[in-house]
């Protein structure tokens, strides 16, 4: 089975110095736990909802002032929507991600993978 199967398709975009608070509001509204972090043509990193409540504890009291940038992994592994979904499963676990942007052979963004789309627990 290919990644295009299994992946999303609903491909958020938000702009590194945007404020966090503005970016749960859009996660809220948008009915999405995941931001793609883009400025211009180029991929910065990835904001979750979990990053946010994880990264909330040690940030207490600055979340209102901190920027998408600030907050964002940095961490963004690109993988191709032909793959297979057992080649991406083992790339996620090996590297221990949570998430993968999925490209198409243009390398334009078509979606993601989150562990539980190819069927992994959470980390």
């Amino acid at each position: 089975m290919q990644v295009r199967a299994v992946m999303n398709t609903q491909v958020r975009v938000v702009a590194e110095d945007m404020e966090v608070r503005q970016a749960l509001k859009r996660m809220k509204k948008n009915n999405t736990g995941l931001f793609i972090v883009k400025d211009d043509h180029h991929v910065g990193g990835i904001l979750s909802s979990r990053d946010v409540l994880e990264l909330q504890e040690i940030n207490k009291g600055r979340l209102n002032t901190l920027k998408v940038r600030d907050l964002m992994n940095r961490n963004v592994q690109f993988v191709y929507e032909d793959q297979s979904v057992h080649s991406i499963r083992a790339i996620m676990k090996e590297k221990k991600l949570n998430y993968l942007v999925v490209l198409n052979r243009k390398n334009k963004i078509t979606g993601f993978c989150t562990r539980s789309s190819v069927g992994l627990n959470a980390e």
